[in-house]
């Protein structure tokens, strides 16, 4: 089982390369994987049936207690059948389906193979934190499948959607489920379900899984989010919404219900629940004209009823609920596909545009009708086994007087008249011939007979409807494995499964359903029922809600955010000196040592700093200011340089070059002088306020390193990171080892601001002037580092006889009184030797001063030599590549470090060493952490060219726009 979810994990990844090879024969290849699930859980079905589940576990998060571990038990052999079956048989229906196309196919099949492998694991897995886990997965990958038409709005707003709704309530379960863990001590499904704890923690939990359950199978008052998912392709409507996302909460309620369904929070919120949803459903699966929507109502419908068959608790109802489950799976998802073939031939699934199908495509019809069947309950169908069950089993509950058992069959009942209504509403809209309002022959539409292969998945599924019909007693025997969890009902006798039970009460309650579900059906078709009850529907309410929470944000943010950059830090400091001003003053002692200084150099640069601190705050040009307040950091630079940390002075003056670099980019398009504009207020003010900062600040590093108590665990970091990190630079081992969540938590804060600065840079696009203005020329012309001349025939480099080779291709684009030949010599030369410093710094990091940050900054102040001396455009040569991209892959291999060590039983980005003796190369050693160092430094250069394309050449392009003319986009000799 973990290697085939392994499999699941790994597929995906190469299907996009496979269907740009074949096509949508590639689906094929995606089902093989479905079909080896298929075929290990009929191996084990065996021992699945003498009571002895297959279980596999591999420890992962040791110190949570948490394990990949997998168990195969009566419900989860059910749902592994349903999920791997169906699922196949999609991936087949897919190779018809997109026949003739080909866009985002790739990922689509991707996608959806992954959401096999999630919803594989999903119901297999023993581990309650891995089911969340899963359970997100799938949540998310279904926002892709559903948004497959992301060029349609509706699609987009449907995937977001069904992401809001089943996301907030993932969230919700996920704090049940550290309640229920914590109480019980253990995150094993098997052993919670073994000890059934209770108590009013375990209640509390229970219901915040049941929100989990509801909002992922669509049970009010979450209900509104699956029929929106109809905006996805069919394949995805038949798989998710029939046979696996939305089973995933009904699969939740399941496994809990034998043990927990007794609770006084259960059946009040799962039984009301259910039968409002069923209900309400039923009633709205009356009024659609789309096919498609008329099967996703009766979808919700069915899902109402499986909460309320499943969650009831008993022995008689678990047994009638896998038969339900199984019956809804297949007759679901044949109906489903069998509208996408309806679609797909015809490009509408309007029941008033459809007439006389039936009788053109009678083997699809006559399969079609046989779905219905078993949905409304005729025999010989395992619709037909399930209903009689369910009823049968609720019935005894009501007669013993069960005020619960009353709601749920009464409810069971309606539904089932709604049921059969829609079921007869389907079968008319797709196949009858209609009639006009003067009863006349509406003209029959012309059917395109589909390949035979589109239809071999609804023929397959609507066919096992009936072999499973017969095979009831076989079913009862391996459903019983289950249901003896569930506590014994009001039954005198336990019940069975059985294809015919005689002229039993639930046999008339099942008839008398169906006849009048033909009644509300035609008199539903007569009226012509499509007015709204209400004013407003659920999806309004969820609407509305999404807007009231963006005028809550406009106003919170009108209110909180005036604009003003000296309120905002004026702010942050007043509270600062409040509240740590505050514990100064409420310490009991104070103790404090102080040296006049350490070296003689601290006596020469600290007077130095402190004088430029002070003349800058009395400059009135802003570049004057900007200059003295780097003069206080090159000091630092000093003071770490002769205090053994040659690391820190590198990174430090690496910074504040980088930081001058972004300063002076910025006050080009502000006024020079301070407050010409808006001039400085409250001065006094500004300056006690500075006094009373650098006086808490400086109060809080004579207490803070007086107050140590113990001795710091950095005495040790030189010997742990030799031994632990194998590495001789303590400052760069900390970094990507010792402390490297300090480091992940920075490069999330750098990507923030880096994507913060574009976004606010960036109005309309992100792409660089390079790539819009140069790129779209001949691949020769780009390359070329000729002048560029505009002919008749179009650009051209400047012949060999007409010119000489430019040294850096912007060049040319910058105005003569502003351009160095010099300087461009000077880069030139001197580029490509920066970037092989900074891969030295990155790769000798490890065991001397260096690192990925020191190395990201050098490489990062080689594309700013470029800029500066070649403008926008010799940036957009340097670097060809989007800033993002840098960021994200940089992050990626950071998170990958992390996350990897957890597959081999090891703690988050935990390192491994490696040592060899090469031929040429002799003794290499080689950590894993450095792959880390390698993320940083991508994040760094990625960084530094987004500041670079949104403060310089972005604003450049802006300005010249604005201000002076657009000039051309090439030089015109």
């Amino acid at each position: 089982m973990l290697l085939i979810l392994g499999a699941f994990a790994l597929l995906p990844l190469v299907l996009p390369w496979l269907v740009g090879r074949i096509g949508a024969r590639a689906f094929y290849v995606a089902a093989v994987l479905p079909l080896v699930g298929l075929g290990h859980a009929v191996a084990a079905t065996p021992a699945v049936l003498a009571g002895d589940p297959p279980f596999e576990s591999y420890d992962w998060i040791s110190p949570l207690g948490i394990e990949l571990s997998m168990r195969m038990d009566t419900l989860e052999w059910l749902m592994t059948l349903i999920v791997t079956g169906v699922g196949a048989l999609v991936m087949i229906y897919c190779r018809w389906y997109f026949r003739g196309k080909s866009e985002n196919l790739g990922q689509f099949s991707a996608v959806l193979l992954a959401f096999a492998g999630a919803m594989y694991g999903l119901v297999l897995t023993d581990d309650l934190v891995v089911l969340v886990m899963f359970w997100e997965i799938t949540s998310i990958l279904s926002y892709l499948l559903i948004g497959y038409y992301n060029q349609r709005a509706a699609s987009r707003r449907a995937a977001l959607q069904a992401l809001l709704v089943t996301t907030l309530g993932g969230l919700v379960m996920l704090i049940g489920v550290v309640l229920l863990v914590v109480d019980a001590g253990t995150s094993s499904i098997s052993t919670i379900l073994a000890e059934a704890p209770s108590g009013p923690v375990v209640d509390a939990a229970l219901v915040l899984l049941l929100v989990g359950a509801l909002s992922k199978s669509a049970i009010f008052p979450f209900h509104f989010w699956l029929p929106g998912a109809m905006a996805a392709p069919t394949p995805v409507s038949a798989y998710l919404h029939a046979a696996a996302m939305v089973k995933a909460g009904i699969y939740l309620i399941a496994l809990l219900a034998p043990v927990f369904a007794v609770a006084p929070t259960w059946r009040p919120i799962v039984i009301s629940l259910g039968v409002f949803t069923m209900l309400l459903a039923g009633f709205q699966a009356l009024r659609e004209t789309d096919l498609k929507r008329i099967l996703a109502f009766g979808t919700v419908s069915q899902l109402g009823l499986l909460t309320v068959v499943l969650g009831f608790g008993t022995r008689d109802t678990a047994l009638a609920g896998l038969a339900l489950l199984l019956s809804h799976a297949l007759f679901k998802s044949a109906l489903f596909l069998v509208v996408g073939v309806i679609d797909r031939q015809l490009s509408t699934r309007d029941i008033a545009e459809l007439s006389g199908v039936g009788r053109q495509a009678p083997v699809m019809a006559t399969f079609s009708f046989i779905a219905v069947a078993s949905m409304i309950g005729i025999i010989p169908t395992i619709g037909f086994v399930a209903k009689e069950g369910a009823l049968t089993a609720l019935l005894d509950e009501a007669l013993a007087g069960s005020p619960w058992g009353i709601v749920a069959f009464a409810g069971v009942v309606l539904g089932s008249v709604l049921t059969a209504a829609y079921g007869f509403r389907f079968l008319w809209g797709a196949f009858w011939t209609k009639k006009d309002a003067s009863r006349q022959a509406v003209p029959t539409t012309e059917w395109p007979d589909p390949p035979i292969g589109f239809l071999a998945a609804p023929v397959v599924l609507a066919a096992l409807t009936v072999v499973a019909g017969f095979l009831a007693p076989q079913l009862d025997v391996a459903f019983a494995g289950y249901a003896d969890q569930a506590p014994a009902g009001a039954a005198e006798h336990p019940a069975h499964l059985a294809l015919w039970h005689g002229f039993e009460p639930a046999l008339w309650f099942s008839l008398g359903t169906i006849a009048a579900g033909a009644v509300v059906f035609w008199l539903t078709a007569r009226a012509g029922w499509s007015k709204r009850t209400l004013p407003f529907t659920a999806a309004d309410v969820y609407n509305g809600v999404l807007r009231g929470i963006a005028r809550l944000s406009v106003v919170t943010t009108s209110f909180t955010q005036r604009g003003s950059l000296p309120v905002y830090v004026g702010t942050i400091f007043v509270v600062f000196v409040a509240a740590e001003g505050t514990a100064l003053i409420a310490s009991p002692s104070w103790r404090a040592e102080l040296d006049l200084f350490q070296t003689p150099t601290q006596l020469v640069v600290a007077p130095i700093m402190i004088v430029a601190g002070l003349v800058a705050v009395r400059a009135r040009k802003r570049y004057t200011g900007v200059v003295l307040v780097s003069a206080t950091g090159l000091g630092m630079v000093m003071l770490f340089a002769t205090s053994g940390a040659p690391d820190l002075a590198l990174t430090q003056i690496l910074v504040e070059t980088v930081t001058l670099v972004a300063f002076a980019l910025v006050l080009r398009r502000i006024p020079a002088r301070l407050g010409e504009h808006n001039a400085s207020v409250w001065p006094v003010a500004r300056a006690v306020l500075g006094a009373a900062v650098g006086a808490t600040m400086a109060a809080i590093a004579l207490v803070a390193t007086s107050a140590r108590s113990t001795k710091p665990i950095s005495e040790r970091f030189p010997e742990l990171a030799y031994e632990l990190g194998h590495g001789k630079n303590v400052v760069n081992v900390a970094l990507v080892d010792l402390r490297g969540w300090d480091t992940m938590g920075e490069l999330s804060v750098l990507i923030l601001a880096a994507t913060g600065v574009a976004s606010l840079v960036f109005v309309t696009h992100r792409a660089d002037t390079w790539s819009r203005v140069i790129a779209p020329l001949p691949a020769a012309v780009a390359r070329t580092r000729r002048p560029l001349v505009e002919t008749a025939e179009g650009v051209k480099p400047r012949g060999s006889g007409g010119g000489r080779m430019a040294w850096l291709v912007g060049g040319q684009r910058v105005r003569p009184e502003n351009r160095s030949i010099m300087l461009e010599v000077i880069v030139r030369i001197l580029f490509h030797t920066i970037i092989v410093v900074s891969l030295y710094l990155l790769f000798a990091g490890h065991n001397l001063p260096g690192g990925g940050f020191a190395g990201g900054l050098v490489a990062g102040m080689a594309l700013v030599m470029r800029y500066v001396a070649g403008g926008r455009y010799e940036l957009g040569a340097a670097a060809p590549t989007d800033a993002g991209r840098l960021l994200g892959i940089g992050m990626s291999i950071a998170v990958a470090c992390a996350i990897v060590p957890l597959f081999f039983g090891a703690a988050p980005l935990t390192s491994f060493f490696f040592e060899a003796d090469l031929p040429v190369l002799g003794h290499v050693e080689f950590v894993t952490s450095t792959l880390f160092d390698i993320g940083v430094y991508l994040v760094v250069i990625g960084l530094v060219l987004d500041v670079l394309r949104s403060l310089g050449a972005e604003v450049d392009r802006q300005a010249l726009e604005a201000g002076e003319g657009h000039r051309p986009e090439v030089t015109v000799s």
